[in-house]
């Protein structure tokens, strides 16, 4: 039997549950050239920064975001799900677009510009570092150019991260 509830509670019904999520978006194109191969992916979710450590004792630290692990093996999927073929070699250029949730504040308004914590660059090296453990390139420093941007969502938009990887010419 149910628990009575309390006065003013809601019991949320089955048109409450979230959705499945969906499969990574994926898109593998070619530049004019034709030979430069991009590949391009969303990942779902609060993008999270990588880099603030806390010390935890006897010489040792570990990083501040508790979130971070969740949202390297977000990145790690899509990435591996979107990159077919070997690991690229030589100089890479990433794209990265961190799209981060609205204020509920905001409502219907325009967002204004983000310009609060997480840095981008810290965001950044979560995601470079995801993207080598899935084995898009080698190593995070053949990344010779990153194009980095952050904004709040627009209304109605799934937070997360739109990310491009093309070998550099």
């Amino acid at each position: 039997m149910r628990r009575p509830l309390a006065l003013g509670a809601h019991r949320p019904g089955p048109h409450h549950r979230r959705p499945p999520r969906p499969h990574p978006r994926r898109l593998v194109t070619h530049r004019p050239d034709g030979d430069t191969p991009v590949t391009h992916f969303f990942v779902e979710g609060t993008p999270r920064p990588q880099g603030s450590k806390r010390p935890v004792g006897r010489g040792r630290s570990i990083e501040a975001s508790k979130y971070l692990p969740g949202w390297r093996k977000a990145v790690t999927a899509a990435a591996r799900a979107a990159h077919d073929g070997p690991p690229l070699d030589g100089p890479v250029t990433v794209t990265a677009v961190f799209v981060f949730p609205r204020a509920k504040a905001l409502k219907d308004k325009p967002a204004p510009p983000h310009t609060s914590a997480p840095d981008a660059d810290k965001t950044a090296r979560a995601v470079g570092d995801a993207l080598t453990a899935a084995e898009v390139f080698h190593d995070d420093a053949q990344i010779n150019t990153w194009h980095i941007h952050k904004r709040r969502a627009e209304p109605g938009e799934t937070p997360g991260a739109h990310i491009t990887i093309e070998r550099t010419i």
